[in-house]
């Protein structure tokens, strides 16, 4: 027999308990299943009972403690669904007996005589609540009952009422937005005006950097033929004035090969493999500025002719660097940090094309560059 009181299951309790197959009982409530599942280890519980279990116990089946997720759980078969409705029940309201409890939820919802139910004129405000078999007296007295026809009419009309208030409040709080929409709008124009106002001034101020810097090219081209007779500066050639301008990289030759051998990383190696830099090379007072320009980057240095400087290159590295001049060649020296050295030489050809030359180690790579139009 089931342990007392959990035999009174949802308002109704089990006949003739004995006879009902001890394989059709949840082995945690004790009860015979309701809305039965089972586990992927082929045990069988109630969905209420195995999912507090795993929420509340642990994540395991409880006959074989084997790892159990709510997930896993699938429904039974239809035979036994139909055996587990066909047990008998009687209802604890009204004390009929012989009840299937696959039926039970009609039986309580249609004709049970004990059980609360409203008054069929609830939805004209009948306050009462009282048992089914009581119900029929009920109604011989209700006002409510006997006065539907007026009351109805009078309830559609003031929900019509308060349907057509509803809709002038929703209109009022739509006006209301729109009117904070324009608001929020007019304020972004304002914020625009102000933007541009600034963007007025930030090139009024350039422009005047501008007039600022043309004036200093002017005073320093006084000076250019002073600066040339200092002795102790280095002599440019012919040809490496030739590597000034704007250039555009336009091939390579193994140059995938000399970046991994001067240790740069896969990643940036793909990330710069297929860059179109812009090479910009300029020189004032024997102060030359190189900059590489690309759509994600752009780097520059400055050096004097042989003095040492300190570099930042183009694939992130730290290096110690000394570029000379030699026979209209630019040949640029580095050591990183690991003292691994590299060595970079440009001149411009016959075709008028920078030509740029790398060695580290046994590895050499070229790259073309030409002139931008």
């Amino acid at each position: 027999m089931f342990d007392q009181p959990n035999s009174i299951h949802d308002g109704y309790e089990y006949l003739d308990e004995i006879s009902v197959d001890p394989e059709l009982i949840c082995s945690i409530c004790h009860l015979p299943f309701k809305d039965p599942r089972s586990t992927p280890c082929d045990d069988t519980f109630c969905l209420e009972c195995i999912s507090k279990w795993i929420q509340t116990q642990n994540r395991s089946c409880p006959v074989c403690r084997r790892s159990l997720s709510i997930d896993e759980l699938t429904q039974v078969n239809r035979p036994i669904r139909n055996m587990l409705d066909r047990i008998r029940v009687k209802c604890t309201t009204c004390g009929q007996s012989e009840l299937s409890r696959g039926n039970f939820k009609e039986h309580v919802e249609k004709t049970c005589p004990k059980m609360q139910i409203l008054c069929s004129s609830a939805d004209i405000k009948c306050p009462w609540e009282g048992q089914r078999d009581q119900l029929d007296e009920h109604l011989s007295n209700c006002a409510f009952h006997s006065l539907r026809y007026i009351i109805t009419p009078l309830m559609t009309e003031n929900e019509q009422l308060n349907e057509l208030i509803s809709n002038f409040r929703s209109d009022n709080q739509q006006l209301r937005e729109q009117t904070g929409h324009l608001t929020i709008q007019a304020n972004k124009y304002q914020r625009e005006i102000q933007d541009l106002n600034q963007q007025i001034a930030q090139l009024r101020t350039q422009l005047q950097n501008q007039q600022i810097k043309e004036q200093e090219r002017h005073k320093t081209s006084i000076f250019n033929e002073m600066i040339h007779s200092n002795k102790n500066m280095q002599m440019v050639p012919n040809g490496i004035s030739l590597l000034k301008g704007v250039w555009e990289y336009i091939d390579g030759e193994n140059f995938d090969s000399f970046m991994k051998e001067i240790g740069v990383g896969m990643a940036t190696r793909l990330l710069t493999k297929g860059l179109k830099l812009r090479l910009i090379i300029d020189e004032i007072t024997n102060e030359w500025t190189v900059r590489f320009e690309s759509t994600i980057k752009v780097i520059e240095y400055k050096f004097v002719p042989g003095v040492e400087f300190h570099e930042t290159t183009f694939d992130g590295r730290e290096v110690k660097s000394i570029v000379i001049f030699s026979a209209n060649k630019w040949i640029h020296q580095m050591l990183d940090k690991n003292g691994e050295k590299s060595v970079i030489i440009r001149y411009v050809d016959q075709n008028d094309m920078q030509l740029v030359e790398m060695e580290c180690g046994i590895v050499k790579a070229r790259r073309w560059y030409k002139r931008a139009t």
